[in-house]
């Protein structure tokens, strides 16, 4: 999982901190903690982890974090798997609403985002080792 951070992340080096590209670049002792205190919901395609993302619960929210899908198998739905994963697992566990930070340059990812009901929630300016961050929200209907 580590070299598909580090493979997706490296596409923005020209665009983003330093100090932020390296806390998404996570080496594979990292990777084992992150899994060790959260859920991570993986895809695999001929063996090969293609998609990622992590998510938390606290209170009644879930936090989607530290989504990844390798370039290669982009715009064929992984990303959005991944996301009703997440928001299916909220719903499992009585969340109210699932929410994440992303940064202003990942324009797909936004769009997909949007397209699965999250609309944006705020904006954190040079939050990110001096990037901008927006927080987007989904709320989960009650029953």
């Amino acid at each position: 999982m580590a070299s598909l951070f580090r493979r997706v992340w490296s596409e923005f080096e020209d665009r983003l901190p330093p100090g932020l590209l390296d806390a998404r670049r996570p080496t594979t002792e990292e990777v084992k903690e992150w899994i060790k205190q959260d859920p991570f919901f993986i895809v695999k395609i001929s063996g090969e982890v293609v998609g990622v993302v992590g998510c938390s619960l606290e209170d009644d929210s879930c936090q989607l974090k530290r989504m990844v899908v390798d370039p290669r198998y982009r715009r064929r739905g992984i990303g959005s798997a991944l996301t009703k994963r997440v928001i299916d697992y909220a719903k499992h566990h009585r969340a109210r609403k699932v929410w994440l930070d992303t940064l202003p340059v990942l324009t797909e990812a936004i769009a997909m985002y949007r397209k699965h009901g999250f609309v944006s929630s705020g904006y954190l300016r040079g939050a990110l080792w001096g990037a901008d961050a927006e927080l987007y929200e989904f709320v989960l209907p009650s029953k």
